[in-house]
């Protein structure tokens, strides 16, 4: 009676492992993408204005988020601009010497947020 109770054990834990191993055995098939933001850049215009603009398909008709902080230190909100029909957008920001930005792409259904530092503001 005893080995077949442990028979019977040992087969309902190899079903079990084989079941769970299925289960999470799939998470590259779960995940999802980040935002695409390959054109995404920051410039200085000759009048001395800064812009962040670029195109971020994925991101249609959303808001993107400019963040300021110090080089090495956190960044922290600044701004927010809206996206076209087809994902671009285009915000203008100012700051002191040494303030950094970067725009971030929020998570949405179907992507996960995606961030890219644009540059950082130098004495020239």
């Amino acid at each position: 009676m005893r080995s077949l109770s442990k028979i019977v054990s040992a087969f309902a834990a190899i079903v079990m492992t084989v079941a769970l191993v299925g289960f999470v055995g799939t998470p590259a098939q779960a995940a999802k993408p980040k935002h695409d933001m390959t054109s995404v850049r920051g410039y200085e215009t000759a009048k001395g204005q800064f812009f962040a603009t670029g195109k971020i398909s994925t991101l249609k008709n959303k808001n993107v988020i400019l963040q300021k902080g110090p080089k090495k230190g956190p960044y922290r909100f600044y701004k927010k601009a809206d996206t076209n029909g087809k994902g671009k957008f285009n915000v203008q920001f100012d700051g002191k010497i040494g303030d950094c930005f970067k725009v971030v792409a929020p998570a949405t259904k179907k992507n996960r947020s995606n961030s890219k530092i644009i540059g950082c503001i130098v004495k020239g």
